[in-house]
């Protein structure tokens, strides 16, 4: 397994997304620890099985999963010879019927739909994801068993044995003949009793008894009201009825032992198949879960290239909101291996990155990625990022400090089949030598084979991006109009500080511009002034372009109109 920078390029909040939409405990553990895929083959798979899923989410709607975590367990303790709680039975029954509630979902809604012949889209592959339900097995037998038996967590059905049906008909007849007798006692002591009716102490039955009438009803007192003037007296009458009914309560109670262990038992006898239904089950939620998450982030399946090539069309951050994130295209590794992207820090530098680097993690460990179809990511055996403030307190570090510190960390490993993302490099120091530093970094970085795309402030490395074939400058685009970032990437464009155009927008005296350009170096102004050219001619060439497209969709209407 190659190295990845999970926390830095927040892979954990995506799963814990992922987890939000899993049932099964144990699908909820499978999301936590999902990571790259390393075998090109069992990555093809789980891409496929995703988008099948997601495919027929779409179209079928939710397979009908609910969540027995308690189920393994009992599964387990069953085949130690263990007897199981009436719960634990009941729960290994709403297993059973969720088994059949998926495989109807594929029989009935997905299956018979393929069937019909009314498929009139594009031939979609759904087997990846089917097969799971292919591999599920009823068990009609023992379901019908524990349903029969059981009718809540507190009562066993009386069909559950024909024994345990014979003692509660006595225990019926006992009672009724118990409740005839003190009736008749009721009716004939109505004045010694202090209420009409009988109750039950200690599990006997007695009748209330004034106290100063305790010689009008022979019997056993079993207790007294809190203000002594009542007594509960089990009457003679009914003395051997109320013991021949505690015994037939005794051998309810081990009649319905000797059920729930026979249940048990028939459990245990299926426990292989039941468990590996149960990771069935599990591997349905999850990758339906992987589906939802793929419907949440309006996203499609990336294609694997093991070139090092990446093209991202449309690539959208997931955890930003969706209403606010600006699709931006990426390409990399093709005709540059080093991306270096310039420009103000409003403009969303931070956020190609990060995007760049969140959606190779989730492709590559199966995840659908929200981009335009036919987007493309490489795989990469680490994918390695310096973003954001590192600085430490504890360990009196600054921000450069800290920065650097953790670059030199990245320099010392093999970096022939990595992806870097560097944010701001060579920031926190003297600009000379941060330029110095951030040249040598990046140089370091290319001569090693890696595929690299860093943030920068500094001029001199939109030069080195264009001194070198291999690597190629971009830009956040900014409206200088509005003065805000449009967030779009142009690649191929290097960046422009626009401070001056800002700040005189903003109301800066040309007397206080005029002094501040008259401080840089001919160099300097001559380059600003050219990238700032190219700039104008690119924005006018984009809106040549589309008044050359809008003029060409006006003749295509006219041409039909006129056919």
């Amino acid at each position: 397994m190659g190295a990845y920078d999970h926390k830095r390029l927040e892979f954990d909040k995506v799963l814990s997304q992922l987890e939000a939409h899993c049932h099964y405990q144990s699908a909820k553990e499978l999301a936590r620890g999902l990571d790259v895929e390393s075998d090109p083959h069992r990555l093809d798979v789980k891409l496929r099985e995703t988008e099948a899923a997601m495919l027929c989410l779409q179209r079928f709607g939710s397979a009908p999963i609910s969540a027995y975590n308690l189920v393994g367990t009992a599964i387990q303790r069953s085949m130690r010879e263990s007897q199981l709680s009436i719960k634990e039975l009941m729960q290994i029954a709403s297993f059973l019927r969720s088994i059949e509630n998926l495989q109807r979902y594929v029989d009935h809604d997905v299956e018979s739909y393929l069937a019909s012949g009314l498929v009139d889209d594009e031939i979609v592959d759904y087997e990846p994801y089917l097969r799971y339900f292919h591999q599920l097995q009823s068990f009609p037998n023992l379901y019908a068993r524990i349903d029969r038996s059981i009718i809540s967590e507190e009562e066993i059905a009386d069909e559950a044995s024909p024994r345990l049906a014979q003692i509660r008909r006595q225990i019926r007849d006992a009672q009724a003949s118990i409740r005839n007798q003190l009736n008749s006692l009721i009716q004939r002591h109505a004045d010694d009793l202090s209420d009409r009716l009988y109750t039950q102490r200690n599990g006997r039955f007695v009748l209330p008894l004034k106290a100063d009438r305790r010689g009008a009803i022979k019997g056993f007192i079993h207790d007294s009201s809190s203000s002594g003037q009542t007594v509960f007296i089990e009457p003679l009458q009914v003395f051997e009825t109320n013991n021949r009914l505690r015994e037939l309560e005794g051998e309810e109670e081990e009649e319905i032992q000797a059920i729930l262990m026979h249940l048990s038992a028939e459990v245990a006898d299926y426990g292989d198949l039941l468990l590996s239904q149960l990771g069935i089950a599990r591997d349905i939620d999850f990758i339906q879960a992987k589906a939802r998450l793929a419907v949440d982030m309006k996203a499609t399946r990336a294609n694997i290239n093991y070139q090092k090539q990446i093209v991202l069309e449309a690539a959208r951050h997931p955890l930003i909101d969706p209403r606010l994130v600006v699709p931006i295209d990426i390409e990399l590794g093709r005709s540059f291996k080093t991306l270096i992207i310039t420009g103000p820090n409003t403009g969303g530098k931070t956020v190609a990155l990060k995007t760049l680097g969140l959606l190779s993690l989730m492709g590559l460990s199966g995840l659908m990625i929200p981009a335009a179809a036919g987007s493309q990511i490489a795989y990469f055996e680490k994918i390695l990022a310096d973003i954001g403030d590192e600085q430490s307190i504890e360990q009196s570090l600054s921000t450069f400090s800290s920065h650097m510190k953790h670059l030199v960390e990245i320099s010392k490993q093999d970096l022939s089949e990595a992806l870097l993302l560097i944010d701001e490099l060579g920031s926190g120091t003297d600009p000379s030598e941060g330029a110095a530093l951030a040249e040598a970094i990046l140089e370091d970085f290319r001569q090693s084979g890696a595929v690299c795309m860093a943030s920068t402030h500094y001029r001199e490395l939109k030069i080195y991006a264009m001194e070198q074939a291999d690597v190629e400058n971009a830009c956040c685009e900014f409206d200088l109009e509005t003065l805000l970032p449009s967030y779009r990437l142009l690649i191929g464009v290097p960046g422009v500080s626009n401070a001056f155009v800002i700040s005189k927008k903003l109301g800066l005296s040309d007397a206080v511009i005029d002094a501040a350009e008259a401080k840089l170096n001919q160099d300097t102004r001559k380059f600003e002034r050219l990238l700032f050219g190219l700039e104008q001619d690119r924005k006018r060439s984009e809106e040549a372009q589309a008044s050359l497209e809008s003029e060409r969709k006006r003749l295509e209407l006219a041409e039909a109109d006129f056919e």
